[in-house]
């Protein structure tokens, strides 16, 4: 699911991840990803919560767009990633890269504040 919003001068899209992010549906994820970014919507809310595997591939395809996002001036941020997901996401060290936050409240008020910081 693709829910794009606006709050103020802030475009942003929560996408909801499948339950699985591995070998068998990254390159589907990403260009579903790629087409929001298409869209206008640099700042990506990446719902995780029924997120139970993610591979190699997967993170793959999240520092990918992530990447793509950061080129435009947007942002990828994560929230409800838990379990086996979220340790793989720590253990390979991207937890730093790739944020991830417990409820969608506070991925998107963490960026309201980033982006009312910024010059």
């Amino acid at each position: 699911m693709i829910d794009l919003r606006r709050i103020g001068d802030l475009n942003f899209a929560v996408v909801t991840l499948p339950t699985k992010l591995d070998t068998t549906n990254a390159v589907e994820v990403r260009s579903m990803l790629s087409k929001v970014i298409d869209w206008g919507h640099y700042h990506l809310f990446l719902d995780s919560r029924s997120v139970t595997f993610l591979d190699s591939s997967g993170l793959g395809t999240l520092v990918a767009i992530f990447k793509v996002c950061r080129q435009k001036y947007g942002s990828l941020t994560l929230f409800g990633l838990s379990g086996n997901p979220a340790l793989a996401l720590q253990l390979s060290g991207l937890d730093s890269l790739l944020l991830n936050f417990a409820t969608e409240e506070e991925a998107i008020t963490n960026l309201q504040v980033k982006l009312s910081c910024s010059p």
